[in-house]
């Protein structure tokens, strides 16, 4: 490995624990979680050497991760039965899907109480754009052949999709998930349960 990619490496995994961090207090030891969007499995990884969970990641990118399940996926119907995990999480994932609205709701089919969802939101037209090219940035680092949508949504608008699919909004909270210096973006931890 270069110095470059140790680098980045260990920004990574700077990256999950303030991530994981964030995610801590809402999960509990035994609890069977679906990590949607899981990406190289750091978040998972530092989640499971934190507490006593089990973690199943699904993705369209297959990272070779060993240690804990993963799912290589496409995109449609979630391969999980009705209310299979206790807890479903979406880090960075939901505005990069085709149709947010449909994979919440998947979500919320496959677990039986609580939906954890961090998200990049914004509040103007320059946050919105931030997002866009940090997250653009950030992806093409890991593969320049993946078609990325984004699908960013505002506060107002995720909430509305909330109301509308009868979740109850436990715990929301603006933090900073960079390593590196201030970058203006809004990134929120929203909890929600059935």
């Amino acid at each position: 490995m270069n110095p470059s990619q140790r680098i980045f490496q260990r920004m990574i995994r700077i990256r999950a624990k303030l991530v994981g961090e964030q995610i801590l207090p809402f999960i509990h030891d035994g609890d069977n979680i679906l990590d949607f969007g899981c990406g190289d499995m750091t978040i998972a990884d530092f989640l499971t050497k934190s507490k006593s969970v089990y973690i199943t990641g699904i993705d369209i990118v297959d990272y070779h991760y060993k240690r804990l399940k993963f799912i290589k996926y496409t995109k449609g119907r979630l391969p999980f039965e009705d209310n299979e995990f206790s807890v479903a999480l979406a880090v960075f994932t939901l505005h990069h899907t085709d149709n947010p609205h449909f994979y919440l709701k998947e979500l919320i089919r496959v677990s039986n109480n609580r939906i954890i969802i961090i998200e990049d939101t914004y509040i103007n037209r320059f946050e919105k754009c931030v997002a866009y090219i940090v997250d653009w940035i950030g992806n093409r680092v890991v593969s320049w052949s993946i078609n990325i949508p984004f699908n960013f949504k505002s506060m107002k608008e995720w909430k509305l999709l909330f109301d509308i699919n009868d979740l109850t909004v436990k715990h929301i909270k603006k933090f900073y998930p960079h390593p590196i210096p201030y970058i203006p973006t809004h990134n929120v931890i929203i909890v929600l349960d059935k």
